[in-house]
């Protein structure tokens, strides 16, 4: 998620004896070791952690670019420094390998320490789709069993698609047998996901839809290659302009189609909301569309929320606020978008226009005081040229009338001579 520090301190309150007043800022502390913090709290003194991170990706995707450094820091330190107490797995998708060794705290870890999950074969796709059916009672039809397995190998990164197929299916069971019929009336494997949510769209309302649409620009992050998916609190994505129903009613729809997935944010047990298979953004061409319309107005919004966020975390502190580049471009892109930023962005982007007129004004009122300074500055600078000019004059009349009494007392000497040499 977007606050690293806050899900490993909920993790690390599930497991502690004595809970300390104060852990998440401990755990942020550079000062004070990841380690120590953890075995404080944990039942023995000598206990060895066990740390699993899912999906690490995120990040990259989610996470403020001064927050990643900062944990990527307390993992690395935590694991050349800890004695062997902590012990961490990560996971991390096949397209974001790169992302980590541009970090040189952690890059020579990942590195020596990288394990591939290789795409199953066709006997373990076969055992995935078969083997969880019968433990249910349910059989699945030899000849879907083949078609399910030729398509889930066709391309990497099926097996969620095949999740949702086989979820689809098991709905749509004739006497406790999965049948070839409705897996082709569903559209096969990439069909199912994007044809399941086309069907959930049309159902809905004309501001339902615009709702669907707002809510799920605010679940994808937007990639260079691929996209991903992105948690987020349900308070981010009411608006006040909005019915306060139709929110809701986008949301049931959609998780009860198994397309969006809801939980409880581990520190505030706020609801949140994300997408359940990141396959929805390639295989619903709506989707597809919308992203691919507005990709770096997308881009622009995940900065100016995750930036938001981070300023309201930090106390709202000047220092975070937009200036320069970064104001211009989010003022340009805002008045088009009105309806799609909350209330923390759009407080966030006023105290940013705020600060700037501020600093515009200021400097404005300075101006005329810097304009007598440099005219005051001019004038010495004139006066002192004028006396420059004068003392250089004087020198050079003082030279000349040096030189006119030597060669005049030269030619009195020429003739001095001249008359003694007649007189001899």
């Amino acid at each position: 998620g977007a606050n690293p520090f806050a899900e490993l301190q909920a993790a690390v309150l599930r497991v502690a004896v004595h809970p300390p007043a104060g852990l998440l800022d401990q755990l942020r502390d550079p000062r004070e070791p990841l380690t120590r913090t953890i075995q404080r709290v944990l039942p023995e003194a000598a206990t060895r952690t066990m740390l699993v991170i899912d999906q690490i990706e995120e990040l990259f995707t989610l996470t403020a670019v001064d927050e990643r450094g900062r944990f990527l820091e307390a993992l690395s330190t935590a694991l050349h420094d800890g004695g062997g107490s902590l012990k961490l797995i990560a996971t991390l998708r096949a397209d974001f390998y790169d992302q980590p060794l541009g970090h040189g705290t952690i890059a020579g870890l990942v590195k020596r320490t990288t394990v591939a999950v290789d795409a199953l074969t066709g006997d373990e796709l076969r055992a995935v789709i078969v083997e969880p059916a019968r433990a249910v009672g349910v059989e699945v039809e030899p000849d879907l069993v083949g078609r399910l397995v030729a398509d889930a190998s066709q391309r990497p990164g099926t097996l969620p698609m095949l999740q949702f197929a086989l979820t689809r299916l098991f709905d749509a069971r004739a006497d406790g047998v999965l049948t070839l019929a409705s897996y082709l009336d569903m559209g096969g494997l990439a069909g199912a996901v994007g044809a399941r949510a086309e069907e959930t769209y049309d159902d809905l309302g004309l501001e339902q839809r615009e709702v669907c649409r707002r809510l799920f620009g605010r679940l994808v992050a937007v990639g260079e290659a691929d996209d991903a998916r992105r948690r987020v609190r349900m308070s981010e994505v009411r608006f006040a302009e909005d019915r306060p129903d139709d929110l809701d009613t986008v949301a049931d729809r959609f998780v009860q189609a198994r397309l969006l997935s809801t939980d409880r944010d581990p520190t505030t047990r706020e609801p949140t909301i994300e997408v359940a298979h990141e396959a929805l953004f390639r295989e619903w061409p709506r989707l597809r569309a919308w992203i691919d319309d507005d990709r770096d107005g997308l881009r622009i919004h995940r900065h100016l929320s995750t930036t938001a966020s981070a300023w309201r975390a930090r106390g709202e502190d000047e220092a975070d606020l937009y200036r320069g580049r970064r104001l211009e471009t989010a003022l340009a892109w805002a008045p088009t978008h009105l309806r799609e930023l909350n209330e923390l962005e759009s407080g966030f982007l006023d105290a940013s226009r705020r600060r700037h007129a501020f600093e515009v004004e200021k400097t404005r009122r300075q101006t005329p005081r810097l304009r007598r300074s440099l005219g005051a500055v001019a004038t010495i600078a004139a006066i002192a040229s004028d006396a420059g000019l004068l003392a250089v004059r004087e020198q050079r009349q003082s030279n000349e009338a040096r030189r006119e009494a030597e060669d005049t007392r030269d030619q009195l000497a020429v003739q001095e001579a001249a008359t003694d040499a007649t007189n001899r």
